[in-house]
């Protein structure tokens, strides 16, 4: 993600150095939701099964 926005033009203009910023903040947020996802199921599985 961080390439893309930084050194390329697939998604827009090239943003240079501020774009493999972006991008990597970009990706550590999509992974943080998608962890909160996983833990927030993965804890509702575990305390039905525990009630």
């Amino acid at each position: 993600m961080g390439y893309a926005l930084g050194l390329t033009d697939w998604l827009g203009k090239a943003s240079g150095p501020s774009g493999l910023w972006q991008g990597l903040i970009v990706g550590l947020t999509c992974a943080a939701l998608m962890l909160a996802v996983r833990l927030t199921r993965s804890a509702k599985k575990h305390i039905r099964r525990a009630a």
